[in-house]
C-alpha cells in the first residue's frame, strides 16, 4: 500500500513540473472568486482586460500560443460603441497576482469610418466612427454574403484559430473575417487632392 502511495505521488510531482500556479478566476457558488489554480503545462498565467462599459478584469490561465499572438496588444472593434481587450501574460508562479492594469486606448476618432450592417433582408447599414489605432474596414461572413462590420485595429485580422477562438468569446466572431486597408485608401485620397491642388495653383499661376 505504501509503494502504491509513493508511486502516485511521484506521478503527480513528475505531472505538475513545469506547470504554473497562477491566479485564476472561479466559480463557487455562483460567485466568482480568485483562488491559486495549477495551470496546464503548455499555459501561462495571464490577466484579460476590456475597457468599456462596465469594463472587466479577469485573471486565468491561458495557452502560450494565445499569448504569444496577443499579449500586451489592445485589439479594437467599433460598432455602435467601442470595444477594446488586452490580455498580458506572464511566466512565473502567481506573476498575475498583481497586475497592473494597462493604460487604456486611445477613443479619438482618427478620421476613418468604416460601414456598419445589421443582419438581415433589409437591414439597415450605419456609418461607424474608427478611434484610436482601429485603422481597418472588416467584413464578417453570414452565409455567402460578406457583412459590412464597422471598425478594427490591424492586428486582430490575421490571428490564429486560438486566438480568435478566444476572442470570439470577448470582442467578437473573427472567423472567416475580411479586413480592407481604409487607412491605405485614405491616405491616397488625401495625397490625390493635394496633388490635383497643387496641379490647379500651377495652371491658374
Amino acid at each position: 500500500m505504501k509503494a502504491v502511495t509513493a508511486l502516485c505521488l511521484a506521478w503527480l510531482l513528475v505531472g505538475s513540473e513545469g506547470a504554473l500556479t497562477c491566479k485564476a478566476h472561479v466559480k463557487v457558488k455562483d460567485k466568482d472568486q480568485v483562488q491559486d489554480k495549477v495551470c496546464a503545462d503548455k499555459q501561462q498565467c495571464a490577466t484579460f482586460t476590456a475597457d468599456d462599459s462596465p469594463g472587466e478584469t479577469r485573471k486565468m490561465c491561458l495557452n502560450k500560443t494565445i499569448c504569444a499572438a496577443m499579449t500586451d496588444k489592445w485589439f479594437s472593434i467599433q460598432r455602435v460603441t467601442t470595444r477594446s481587450v488586452i490580455v498580458k501574460c506572464c511566466d512565473k508562479d502567481k506573476c498575475n497576482d498583481n497586475a497592473v492594469a494597462p493604460p487604456a486606448p486611445s477613443k479619438t476618432p482618427n478620421g476613418i469610418s468604416c460601414q456598419f450592417c445589421d443582419v438581415g433582408a433589409n437591414a439597415p447599414c450605419y456609418n461607424a466612427t474608427c478611434v484610436g489605432d482601429q485603422d481597418r474596414c472588416w467584413t464578417r461572413k453570414e452565409g455567402q454574403k460578406e457583412i459590412p462590420s464597422g471598425c478594427i485595429t490591424s492586428n486582430a485580422c490575421g490571428l490564429d484559430s486560438d486566438a480568435r477562438d478566444f476572442l470570439k468569446w470577448h470582442l467578437a466572431d473573427l472567423k472567416d473575417i475580411k479586413c480592407y486597408n481604409s487607412a491605405m485608401s485614405l491616405k491616397l485620397s488625401v495625397a490625390l487632392s493635394v496633388f490635383w491642388l497643387g496641379v490647379g495653383a500651377a495652371v491658374v499661376s
